[in-house]
C-alpha cells in the first residue's frame, strides 16, 4: 500500500479529481490566457490543496459546498500565477507584442458547458467573438474582465489582487465593456451583411 491509498480520504479526493478536474483545467486556461501547460500546474496545485484541506474544508460538505471550495482555490492559483509573473515579467513591444495577448488555444479548450465562458467553444459565433476580443483586449483589461465578470470580484478585490487601484480597475473594465460593445457592433453589422 503506497502512502497515498493509506490516507483515509484518497478515495474520496480522487473522486473530486475526476469529477472537478475538467472545469479547473477549463478555468485556468482561461485565466491564463491558454498557457496550457501553467494550466496543468494550476490544476495540480489545486488538487494538491483540496488533499491538504480535506478534512477542514471538504469532509461531509455537500457538493456545492465542495465545487465552490475547488473554484475558490483555483481562482486564487490563476491571481497569484498572474501576481508572479507581473513581478518578473517584461513588457514586450513590437513586434513582439502580439505575444503580449491572450493566446488562441482558448478557443480549443475542451468544454462540457458549465458556465457562461464555456458556451463560446460550442458556438460558432460566440468563439468568432472571442477571438476577436482577445485580440483586442489588452492583458489587463482582459485580467480584469475575466475577474469582473467570471469570477465575480468587487473592483476592491480586483485591485488587491492586481496590486494596482480601485480607479485603474475601474477604467480597465470600462475599456474592455467599450471594446466588447464595439465588437458586438461589428459583429451584428457582420451578420446584417453591411459594412464592418
Amino acid at each position: 500500500m503506497s502512502a497515498w491509498e493509506s490516507l483515509p480520504w484518497s478515495k474520496q479526493v480522487e473522486a473530486l479529481f475526476r469529477q472537478h478536474a475538467e472545469k479547473v483545467y477549463r478555468c485556468a486556461v482561461r485565466g491564463l490566457d491558454g498557457d496550457i501547460d501553467q494550466a496543468k500546474d494550476v490544476v495540480q496545485q489545486v488538487f494538491l490543496a483540496v488533499c491538504k484541506k480535506y478534512i477542514a474544508d471538504f469532509q461531509d460538505k455537500t457538493d456545492d459546498h465542495q465545487e465552490a471550495m475547488i473554484m475558490t482555490i483555483t481562482h486564487r492559483r490563476v491571481i497569484d500565477y498572474w501576481r508572479d509573473v507581473s513581478r518578473t515579467r517584461e513588457t514586450l513591444c513590437g513586434e513582439l507584442e502580439g505575444f503580449d495577448q491572450p493566446r488562441e488555444e482558448l478557443a480549443a479548450v475542451p468544454t462540457s458547458g458549465t458556465t457562461r465562458s464555456d458556451r463560446i467553444a460550442e458556438d460558432g459565433q460566440l468563439k468568432r467573438f472571442w477571438e476577436s476580443l482577445t485580440r483586442d483586449l489588452t492583458r489587463m483589461e482582459y485580467r480584469v474582465a475575466l475577474m469582473s465578470w467570471e469570477m465575480g470580484l468587487s473592483a476592491e478585490a480586483i485591485a488587491n489582487a492586481l496590486n494596482t487601484s480601485v480607479p485603474a480597475v475601474t477604467t480597465h473594465r470600462s475599456r474592455a465593456r467599450r471594446k466588447i460593445q464595439a465588437a458586438l457592433t461589428q459583429q451584428r453589422a457582420w451578420e446584417r451583411g453591411g459594412d464592418i
